[in-house]
């Protein structure tokens, strides 16, 4: 057992008691409205077809990111990660179709000395972006955060990794996170030119209800 994987049968508790078994998403011109349905797992208990299912959403959104820094062979090396002992997967499918719409993936581990919630990936399928389900997603984590919080105070808050390129910079900003202490940061060098870090890690502070 890991200090991650001892935290994970209770935020699958968590997820499970604050995360709605049948969400409702509609789109941004309010003509179309999904049910979905919820999945909450911890890896360990994770079947590889759901796993599979989260990296064709990571593929759909990132794919020239992670392309253009590790390869064309990404995916293996990224479905290894997925496997980190220790993550929470909260999977939310179509009732329709039973294809995934959108997931997110976290875990509490040691980051600079500091006990957080790690938020590995949070992905919504393109069709559904723009209808505030990622919001709502990132609202499911706070919350549960805060939980967590008030039974394990040394919780600082989440902490996540994202793309200097990636166009979610700006609404992770506006949804209250900021630079981590010891995120990489852009460098000017001479003439202006900024060279930007192959990602940033961000921070938000959740205080406890």
């Amino acid at each position: 057992m890991t200090f991650e994987s001892d935290f994970a049968p209770k935020l699958v508790e968590l997820a499970r008691n604050r995360i709605p078994p049948a969400p409702t998403v509609t789109n941004k011109d309010g003509e179309e409205s999904l049910l979905l349905k919820t999945t909450i797992k911890a890896v360990s208990e994770l079947h590889i077809g759901l796993l599979t299912e989260c990296l064709e959403l990571v593929d759909l959104n990132l794919s020239e990111y992670y392309t253009s820094i590790e390869g064309p062979d990404w995916k293996v090396d990224k479905l290894q990660e997925m496997k980190e002992d220790g993550l929470v997967y909260c999977m939310f499918h179509s009732s329709l179709t039973g294809k995934p719409v959108a997931f997110f993936s976290f875990m509490v581990t040691i980051e600079e000395g500091e006990n957080v919630v790690y938020l590995f990936e949070i992905h919504v399928s393109p069709k559904w972006q723009n209808a505030k389900l990622g919001t709502r997603l990132l609202e499911y984590v706070s919350d549960i955060t805060r939980s967590l919080s008030c039974g394990f105070p040394d919780i600082a808050g989440i902490m996540l990794t994202v793309f200097p390129e990636n166009r979610a910079l700006g609404w992770y900003f506006k949804n209250g996170f900021t630079f981590a202490s010891h995120s990489p940061r852009d460098k000017t060098l001479r003439f202006g030119k900024v060279l930007k870090p192959d990602y940033y890690l961000l921070f938000k502070n959740v205080d406890p209800r």
